[in-house]
């Protein structure tokens, strides 16, 4: 079977999750000879065994340059036919004649109606996604609930598989042997934005914590610049809260590690990894209660709704701190079974199978 990826996600100067997981699915490819496809010239790092990179030579910013881009690629692939192309980041908006495309499509969470956005911007997103449903022959989704979801909105997706996350353990990273924040501290992971609730834990946490032995760790990347500055103006007015930002995987490992709790107070995910992480590591999680949470974590961890009631979760919070480990444990025993290798596996055995029809 000869395969082609879509790596426009590695060449972003600051790579997010879809870039780690493509990271993982090309490492771990049963096949040398991938045909790996970018916007500009990959990292040598990723020319590994007899993979071979090719690319448009025009830096994809979105707009017009991913339009250009997606047709290159469509035009080298017609004349340089694949079996399989694997799109990671759901959006495939041509079709690509003798080439079944793999698109996965983690969420749709700009048609859950929990954040408001223009009429004009959610039209084109049903527009592209439409679109992307149409000219793949697989939909690869992450969870039941995305599936749900995917199906209600879009009727007529027909073939949608789900592939749930795979899940490094901690053995697969190194960190600081010291902690790199001293004393105690909650750790908020990942993404900032209105749909993470990073403002909202910012308010609570502020309102009653501040006189408290415990701090508030930020790490990760703040996509709403209005949402980074909040987060800047309570890290600077409040000494107990630390915004760090982008880290790297070992700075990662540390703050999981020492910290006392995640505070995960997500409104909606595909997925939802950090509170599965943060079990691997041993380390508790209040999460929000929302389905697919439920869903990923079997219902064995500690939920409760972040946004009915500030007292409430303040309160949840110590109680978890003073449970035994318990619940934690079985939260591990589920996150180890979502392994990368399955993962992995399933993506290329999907793959195999569409490139015999």
């Amino acid at each position: 079977m000869r395969m082609a990826f879509d790596c426009r996600e590695l060449t972003r100067d600051k790579l997010i999750s879809l870039g780690l997981i493509l990271e993982v699915i090309l490492e771990k490819s049963p096949y040398d000879d991938l045909i790996l496809l970018s916007d500009i010239p990959l990292d040598q790092k990723y020319l590994v065994r007899s993979f071979r990179n090719f690319y448009h030579g025009r830096k994809n910013n979105g707009g017009l340059d991913s339009i250009r881009y997606h047709l290159w690629m469509k035009r080298f692939l017609e004349k340089n036919p694949v079996d399989v192309l694997y799109q990671v980041n759901q959006y495939s908006p041509l079709k690509i004649k003798g080439v079944k495309i793999i698109s996965q499509i983690p969420d749709i969470y700009t048609l859950s109606g929990i954040q408001k956005y223009s009429k004009k911007y959610i039209m084109e997103y049903k527009f592209f996604i439409r679109r992307t449903i149409r000219n793949s022959a697989l939909i690869e989704t992450v969870s039941n609930f995305s599936k749900r979801e995917i199906m209600k909105q879009f009727p007529n997706a027909k073939n949608i598989s789900v592939n749930y996350n795979g899940i490094f353990a901690p053995e697969d990273y190194s960190f600081a042997s010291d902690p790199i924040v001293d004393g105690k501290y909650f750790l908020m992971m990942g993404r900032m934005n209105y749909w993470k609730g990073t403002v909202h834990v910012l308010e609570m946490f502020s309102k009653y914590f501040t006189n408290t032995e415990y701090k508030l760790v930020l790490a990760g990347i703040a996509e709403d610049p209005d949402v980074e500055r909040i987060v800047k103006e309570y890290s600077e007015k409040y000494s107990n809260i630390i915004f760090m930002g982008y880290i790297t995987n070992e700075v990662r490992e540390n703050l999981y590690h020492f910290a006392q709790m995640l505070l995960y107070a997500s409104r909606y995910d595909g997925f939802g990894m950090p509170p599965l992480e943060a079990a691997l590591r041993g380390t508790k999680c209040l999460m929000n209660d929302i389905p697919v949470l439920r869903e990923v974590t079997k219902n064995a961890g500690y939920y409760i709704d972040y946004y009915a009631d500030d007292k409430a979760v303040a309160d949840k919070i110590m109680e978890v701190m003073a449970d035994d480990n318990q619940v934690t444990k079985k939260m591990e025993a589920i996150a180890r079974s979502y392994t990368v290798n399955r993962f992995v596996r399933q993506i290329y055995d999907e793959a195999e199978e569409l490139s015999k029809k």
